[in-house]
């Protein structure tokens, strides 16, 4: 643990305590914009804590906030230099089954993209597990190349299945869908994740973006997916990836906006607290 490891919490009441003077040395914008900006459209009640690691000079920042009392969401945010650029980091980002649908992780992602703006954010890393592997890639990450050789084989692998169990109610998939997947996987360019993830064609009731990408258990696959011949097959290992968010590439800039436009522009801001649901959790 570094020198002088110091937490500033942001009260209850919205509005934060602690010390100004490091939080300058890492933003020109003030704790109650921060506040406010951050948490633009979100549900009531939500805290944020923010931990900065000091020995002299910040180190680092972690900006962590959630739900109060229920917990329903949960996202974190590292920050640090590289040089004399800032580097933020996807650490945690969870909405739990209630929370759903209510565009809760695009708002967190909108108003996190105008902090970086500020910031003079660099680019944005993270690791990518769960439903993450496939909205992260809609919103413009691009995995690393030596991931993408990686998924190239796991992608190849459900593609080989889903030819040879084809879903009885769609039929076996188009020629096109198959030929634009295996173009996709011959390309040593991360950036052709994007083609696979942003597929339409049904397939055992998901677009084949998600099918070929999304985790293959009974929480996220249709009761009609053939699990366990899938499983039999060797075609169930879990996709996942690490990647970057570059804030200077044209191409990321426009998936990221094409992401956060799904926000209706009038959304009100939530009021009330959306009943408890079961669910999978959106990322992490």
């Amino acid at each position: 643990m570094n020198k002088g490891l110091l937490e500033v919490k942001f009260s209850s009441c919205g509005y934060p305590s602690g010390t100004p003077e490091l939080w300058r040395s890492f933003s020109d914008q003030s704790q109650e914009s921060f506040y406010q900006g951050l948490t633009r459209g979100l549900p009531k009640g939500t805290k944020v804590f923010l931990v900065l690691h000091n020995d002299g000079s910040p180190e680092g920042m972690r900006i962590s906030f959630s739900e109060s009392d229920k917990n329903n969401f949960c996202f974190s945010r590292y920050f640090y230099q590289q040089g004399e650029n800032w580097v933020a980091q996807h650490s945690t980002a969870r909405v739990n089954g209630g929370m759903q649908g209510h565009n809760i992780s695009r708002i967190v992602q909108r108003n996190l993209m105008e902090f970086y703006g500020r910031l003079k954010v660099k680019k944005i890393e993270l690791k990518a597990s769960e439903v993450g592997v496939y909205a992260w890639a809609r919103a413009g990450f691009v995995p690393y190349g030596y991931e993408w050789g990686q998924l190239r084989g796991r992608i190849a692998g459900r593609m080989r299945f889903l030819e040879a169990y084809p879903d009885p109610k769609e039929g076996a998939l188009p020629p096109e869908c198959v030929r634009t997947v295996n173009d996709a996987l011959h390309d040593g360019n991360p950036k052709n994740l994007w083609r696979i993830v942003d597929m339409k064609q049904k397939c055992y009731g998901l677009p084949l973006g998600k099918l070929l990408i999304l985790p293959w258990t009974k929480q996220y696959m249709h009761r009609d997916f053939p699990l366990l011949d899938a499983k039999r097959y060797g075609a169930t290992e879990q996709v996942f990836w690490d990647g970057k968010f570059d804030m200077a590439d044209k191409d990321c800039i426009a998936r990221m906006k094409a992401y956060i436009d799904v926000i209706p522009k009038d959304q009100p801001e939530m009021k009330a607290r959306p009943k408890k649901g079961k669910g999978p959790v959106f990322s992490k």
